[in-house]
């Protein structure tokens, strides 16, 4: 069975909430493997997520980070492998009280690769 590639990711997030298709994320963009614009692409997910909740847009939250644990069954590499490196590292950079609610409502391999992510980074304190 074929992956979920980072167009397809994308496309999805833009079909399932409008205020992510307002971002304007695929706009003249080339998605190639390597292609740096999936980091800012993520940076924006997680800061987009982050404003659902300072926003009081909780059921939006659970949905979009759903298809993020989501994702990482199911997604290509570079999917799962920016996931992990941009958009988790932005969460963890985010302001105490949306990061903590963001990591409540976490899936298992969310919170499992965020956890990882303490070899490496901290959270900011906020």
């Amino acid at each position: 069975m074929a992956k979920q590639t980072a167009f397809e990711f994308y496309t999805a997030l833009e079909n399932q909430f409008p205020k992510v298709k307002q971002l304007y994320l695929l706009k003249d963009i080339d998605l190639d493997e390597d292609g740096f614009e999936n980091c800012g692409i993520m940076t924006k997910l997680a800061k987009q997520l982050t404003q659902f909740v300072q926003d009081g847009e909780c059921e939006e939250a659970i949905q979009f980070m759903n298809a993020v644990e989501n994702a990482f069954e199911i997604a290509e590499s570079t999917v799962t492998n920016y996931l992990y490196t941009d958009f988790l590292v932005t969460i963890m950079e985010q302001k105490k009280e949306p990061k903590e609610y963001l990591k409540s409502i976490m899936g298992l391999k969310t919170k499992e690769h965020y956890q990882n992510l303490f070899a490496f980074y901290r959270e900011l304190d906020n």
